[in-house]
């Protein structure tokens, strides 16, 4: 099943892909392409097996086919692990696929359709409507800014517009459309409607695009949300950079970007500041339009070649990406009142420390940001010295500073004000769309151990809370405002800030939210994926792996009651930047304290190694 819902929806409506009163849409929505050309019928035989997304097809089986038969139309077939028929093409043979023309990809599935015709479609994805996919690939001009807002708030701001579309069928080449063009594109319009899938790099923008400003405002045909596929995600998948033009050059692509168009974006695609011989605010010259339709053109181009390269995403991994889009879009609701009210304290503090500090300094340092002058004032008045001022140098400087010195006080003052966890309260609003929640807080396959990744307010890094105060309780002291009450009650008001950042993440109306974790998930899949038993025998256990590991580093039995800091310091950095082949890179990664020198972290490698002889 295409949608999110999965199976059980398939079951819902008893998987009858050709019910002839449900629309389109409400068709197309099944996984499978609109019109219901594709599927209803048993496969040859009669079987029972069912094709791709759980859906009866007919279609050849190698068990199947009669003896000396070819395949439909000739050519060289062999059977997929599933029993379906990869058919590769000849030498010079072109395939033309309901009516599209092209070279088309060397190895296919094939269905037949309700309508007498075989069709092709790509190994590991959905059947398309008559065999087409679309890449999409949208210009546009906004006053809000995409980094800090995101792609679906962005969308949704009144300045924002489509400068341009650049869109192709399959391997054709693309096709421009433009406001000025008074023709609408009726045959994407066609196609979508049809079913068929709506290709991008990094689709999360155009489908917002798409959606807030297509739709609603031009009156555009809806996409469905399973018709949507990304060349990101294909790229990421294969552990390839995520960069359009980075992943061409990965791949040594003779297609690339314009490296005109990050000019052309600058100029076309954002306010300008007025300058006295330009006072203009935005640029809308013809001649350099037309240099931005031919940069979105050749960007279709690129993702055309990607995908050709990448092939499709295996279907289990097209379930994630699909699951991923879907969260996305539907976002997580904000409470936006205590994010202001949270706001409010951090400005007040803010404001209270600063003065401090310039007072403490004598003014020699005016803000919490001048890095260069706090390292100067304190250097010589910690123990050890100081490196550099990130939050884990300051936290540990602070202990080995002369307790009531001003140098000590100024490192107070800083590891306060320079909190990343307070700094999210302005994305977080940034952000925010119009119905109070955030979207676009999750990358498909982020990371290259395949897990997700967080985006924007980064909420798969939220702190984690110090003080123990109960959540609700210490929301409500923040919405006092009240910097002094906060104090009293708990201590640090900026500590407080950051202890209730987890709290401005709530359940829409009617629902709850809940907290789940995979634990220890990349040591367990490692395990699995490489068959070393002893370890998946730990976790089985219920053992400590960060002890077990620490356990034969030390040559003794290490608890986690009894030797935390062996456990913390050796155990869990170890198991955290040893599992995929790392070394002492992995280890500065996780650990860039130099409690250990190079040749320790060799040899604590190589005990990590010899226990784990498979991984």
């Amino acid at each position: 099943d295409g949608r999110a819902g999965g199976a059980a929806d398939t079951q819902r409506d008893g998987g009858r892909a050709d019910e002839p009163q449900r629309r389109p849409q409400e068709r197309a929505a099944d996984g499978w392409s609109g019109r219901s050309d594709i599927a209803g019928a048993d496969r040859l035989g009669n079987t029972g097996n069912e094709g791709p997304q759980g859906r009866r097809v007919s279609g050849h089986r190698a068990d199947q086919r009669p003896a000396g038969e070819t395949g439909l139309d000739g050519g060289l077939e062999h059977a997929t692990s599933d029993g379906w028929i990869e058919r590769r093409t000849q030498p010079g043979e072109r395939g033309v696929v309901g009516g599209c023309g092209q070279d088309f990809w060397s190895t296919y599935n094939i269905v037949q359709c309700t309508d007498g015709k075989a069709r092709r479609f790509e190994p590991g994805a959905f059947p398309l409507a008559h065999g087409v996919s679309n890449r999409l690939d949208f210009e546009s001009y906004s006053e809000a800014d995409l980094k800090k807002t995101g792609a679906w708030r962005y969308s949704e701001h009144p300045s924002t517009e489509v400068l341009c579309l650049a869109y192709a069928f399959n391997d054709e080449p693309p096709i421009l459309w433009h406001p000025g063009i008074s023709e609408m594109p009726g045959a994407l319009f066609t196609a979508i409607e049809q079913g068929a899938i709506v290709d991008a790099h990094n689709v999360g923008f155009e489908r917002a695009i798409w959606e807030n400003v297509c739709v609603k405002r031009m009156g555009w045909p809806e996409i469905e949300a399973h018709q949507y596929d990304c060349t990101m995600a294909r790229a990421a998948s294969r552990a390839l950079p995520l960069g359009l033009e980075q992943c061409a050059s990965a791949l040594g692509l003779d297609v690339r970007k314009d490296k005109r168009g990050k000019q052309l974006i600058q100029l076309l695609c954002k306010p300008q500041k007025p300058k006295k011989k330009d006072p203009r605010t935005r640029i809308q010259d013809p001649e350099l339009l037309a240099e931005l339709y031919d940069y979105c053109l050749q960007d279709v181009r690129v993702e055309q070649r990607i995908r050709r390269e990448l092939g499709a995403l295996p279907a289990p991994e097209r379930q994630v990406f699909l699951l991923n889009e879907k969260m996305n879009s539907r976002g997580i609701t904000i409470d936006v009142e205590s994010v202001h009210n949270a706001i409010a304290v951090v400005s007040q503090v803010e404001q209270e420390l600063t003065a401090e500090l310039v007072e403490i300094t004598g003014g020699r340092i005016r803000t919490a940001n001048q890095v260069a002058e706090i390292l100067d004032f304190v250097q010589w008045k910690v123990d050890g010295g100081l490196d550099d001022l990130t939050a884990d140098t300051v936290a540990a400087a602070i202990p080995r500073a002369e307790k009531g010195s001003v140098e000590r006080r100024v490192l107070e003052i800083r590891h306060s004000l320079a909190k990343a966890s307070t700094k999210k309260l302005a994305g977080l609003l940034a952000a925010v769309c119009v119905d109070g929640r955030v979207r676009g807080l999750s990358q498909y396959h982020g990371a290259f151990t395949g897990r997700n990744a967080g985006r924007l307010v980064q909420p798969l890094n939220l702190p984690r809370p110090v003080l123990g105060a109960d959540p609700e309780g210490l929301v409500e002291a923040i919405a006092t405002r009240d910097p002094d009450w906060l104090r009293m009650l708990y201590g640090d008001p900026m500590q407080c800030v950051a202890d209730a950042l987890r709290s401005m993440f709530v359940a829409g109306e009617g629902k709850n939210l809940c907290a789940v974790d995979l634990a220890s998930i990349e040591s367990v899949g490692i395990a699995a994926i490489a068959g070393e038993e002893s370890k998946l025998d730990l976790f089985r256990r219920g053992d400590d792996p960060y002890c077990s590991f620490a356990s034969d580093v030390f040559g003794r039995p290490i608890t986690k009651a009894n030797d935390p800091r062996e456990r913390q310091d050796v155990g869990k950095v170890g198991e955290l930047a040893f599992g995929f082949g790392g070394g002492v890179g992995a280890w500065r990664n996780f650990d860039d304290s130099d409690k250990f020198d190079d040749d320790e972290v060799n040899n604590f490698k190589n005990v990590w190694r010899r226990k784990h002889p498979h991984i």
